[in-house]
């Protein structure tokens, strides 16, 4: 009769099977609290995850009292309010990163993601954590060190050190059109410079993580220019 004492002979069933558990998770547990989070945004919070994180008191749709008037049906749908929370913030943050790395993520790698303010951080982090194979530790260890600046990915293998931040470019009204151009201008010749470095590249040494990343980047560019036609084409 087995006992504690036996030592463990089934250690591969036991990897196939989490293997398994891990797949189901993140094909349901995580589809299920995205819907959630779509859910309370597009019908409770009217569409927009900033009127779901506003601070006023006096807003219509107030999380707080939902979750008071709900409590009891919500806990035996086993949503408490953390987890509502949980499932809002992992949805908005879901529906930006990279397509290449979504599917590969379990809901609480997606919440650890939701602590990190800076889309471009967030991305990275999300494509280092399925890359190199995080546990949900390693990866809210990151998060932390991003989040107080101390994280860079010089080498996927080889966190280093996040340099200060560069102070912003003022972003607010009256900013003179030919100013922003002759910085438009300078950032195309920027881009034209590094697709020529690129280009000279010795490719077949690269990482997938590195081909994950640099594909997430051009999806990254293509998603500004499009937004920069649109705001091109619309007037003032």
């Amino acid at each position: 009769m087995p006992n504690d004492m036996e030592p463990i002979a089934a250690t591969a069933a036991f990897a196939d099977v989490l293997e398994q558990l891990q797949s189901l998770t993140r094909d349901f547990l995580l589809g299920f609290r995205l819907e959630v989070g779509k859910l309370m945004i597009e019908r409770f919070f009217g569409g927009s995850i900033h009127n779901y994180r506003s601070q006023d008191p006096g807003k219509e749709a107030s999380f707080a009292k939902f979750a008071q008037a709900c409590a009891d049906d919500l806990a035996n749908l086993g949503l408490s309010p953390a987890v509502l929370r949980q499932c809002i913030n992992a949805r908005a943050t879901y529906d930006a990163l990279p397509q290449t790395v979504r599917e590969r993520l379990l809901f609480s790698q997606v919440v650890e993601l939701a602590r990190v303010a800076d889309a471009t951080q967030r991305a990275r982090l999300a494509m280092d954590a399925t890359a190199l194979n995080w546990t949900v530790g390693e990866l809210k260890d990151a998060v932390r060190r991003a989040n107080d600046g101390s994280y860079y990915d010089t080498e996927p293998l080889t966190p280093g050190t996040q340099p200060p931040p560069e102070d912003k470019a003022p972003q607010g009204k009256g900013r003179k059109p030919g100013r922003v151009l002759v910085q438009f201008e300078r950032a195309v010749k920027d881009i034209e410079a590094l697709r020529v470095d690129w280009m000279a590249v010795d490719a077949s040494g690269m990482r997938p993580a590195h081909k994950e990343r640099a594909k997430a980047v051009v999806l990254a560019l293509k998603t500004q220019v499009v937004a920069l036609e649109k705001a091109l084409a619309e007037p003032k």
